[in-house]
């Protein structure tokens, strides 16, 4: 994603780095610093390991993040930083952010589930689908 501070417009750039599979798991290192899933970080040196599409629901979670707030949720001029940040998993500096805090319940807690560390602890895109903040009825503007 491509967020413009001055005007306020978020547009997607890339899909170069998409792939389809099926049940194997990948073993690519590879995505953008801020959106990059733990368990791919976790790749580095390791050949056995993998990763399937619950990294799909990690980026799902930091691309609602920055549609919301604006910026990722784990950032930093350094990338080992951005690393260390994404790899604790922890969103508590979101806490001091007034955005955040304008933020529904809902919308918050759908977030952090996309955001869970452990792969496994993630819903899958069925189930991150029926969330709540997904079903929530329009407002009426009349």
């Amino acid at each position: 994603l491509m967020v413009s501070k001055a005007n306020l417009q978020v547009k997607i750039c890339d899909f170069g780095l998409a792939a389809l599979h099926k049940r194997n798991l990948l073993h690519s290192y590879c995505g953008s610093p801020s959106y990059v899933a733990p368990e791919i970080i976790s790749l580095q040196g390791t050949t056995e390991s993998g990763y399937g599409n619950s990294c799909d629901i990690w980026s799902l979670g930091v691309v609602l993040y920055v549609c919301l707030c604006g910026h990722p949720p784990f950032y930093d001029d350094e990338y080992t930083s951005i690393e260390q940040k994404i790899l604790s998993g922890s969103l508590d500096h979101s806490e001091q952010l007034p955005v955040w805090n304008s933020l529904s319940h809902t919308v918050k807690h759908l977030i952090k589930r996309l955001l869970k560390v452990k792969p496994e602890e993630r819903p899958t895109a069925a189930e991150a689908l029926n969330d709540p903040w997904f079903n929530i009825e329009p407002i009426d503007n009349e």
